[in-house]
């Protein structure tokens, strides 16, 4: 899965994922002139978590590779996981220590991975 966003952070996407896929994509970064975004300096998170009935607790932390224009998420989703419909966001913290949310939305869990 690979995507495309600009510099407009806190965009919303839905991350529809199969128990026991390896999750692997990439979204190209570019700003207003179509220039690759540099990163350097960048931290990057990314998770899912339950925020649900009162519920705050990390399903998975996926990594994280930042390169000019290019921000890579990977990582495993095991088959034991919780199903269901959880929250997920990609988060950036500035050279100057700022976290900055970049992607945030639903991440449904299903057995096949259907949206």
């Amino acid at each position: 899965m690979t995507a495309t966003i600009n510099l407009n952070p806190a965009a919303r996407a839905k991350l529809p994922i199969a128990a026991g896929q390896y999750v692997d994509f990439t979204i190209t970064v570019t700003d207003e002139n179509d220039i690759p975004f540099d990163f350097t300096g960048y931290t990057a998170k990314c998770q899912i978590r339950n925020q649900q009935k009162g519920k705050d607790y990390l399903l998975k932390a996926f990594t994280v590779v930042l390169t000019t224009g290019l921000i890579r998420i990977y990582g495993d989703i095991s088959t034991d996981i919780e199903l269901g419909t959880f929250s997920w966001a990609l988060e950036l913290t500035n050279p100057s220590g700022k976290p900055l949310p970049w992607i945030v939305g639903p991440c449904v869990i299903s057995v096949d991975g259907a949206k």
